[in-house]
């Protein structure tokens, strides 16, 4: 880290190096060049580390939507439309709860997880269409 803030590039070792203190025990595995074609070591692209995902995507075996943020998200008005609709809570980070009048796939009240960059998990169905149109009626109108 030194040597890349001190702008001595190139005498970074390409290597990955690790230590063991429980075993007193060291290792080295050499990296390679960075490929000049890969969009992450060679053009330094880093898509999957992006604050947000593009699309909408249902979590696998959860029954919910994660929805990616919205660029106009005040958590504390959305607490307050959230609270008209049934019973929710706010901490410093996020709004939880479940709506009074929205039914899961499995019959219970569909329960929200908003964050506070705006992110949002629809639990109770595993449908995208439904949890935008959830998200529409609740958060965004």
């Amino acid at each position: 880290m030194l040597k890349f803030l001190t702008g001595n590039k190139d005498k970074i070792s390409c290597t990955l190096l690790t230590f063991d203190l429980w075993n007193t025990e060291s290792s080295r595995l050499a990296l390679g060049k960075p490929s000049p074609g890969c969009k992450c070591c060679g053009e330094n692209e880093f898509e999957y580390l992006q604050k947000n995902p593009i699309e909408p995507m249902v979590l696998c075996g959860q029954l919910a939507v994660q929805l990616p943020s919205i660029e106009q998200f005040d958590i504390n008005a959305v607490t307050a439309t959230l609270q008209e609709h049934g019973s929710f809570t706010q901490t410093a980070s996020l709004v939880r709860g479940e709506l009074n009048e929205e039914r899961g796939e499995n019959g219970s009240p569909i329960k929200m997880l908003c964050f506070h960059d705006g992110r949002t998990i629809i639990h109770g169905t595993n449908d995208v269409g439904r949890a935008k149109a959830i998200f529409q009626r609740y958060v965004s109108n």
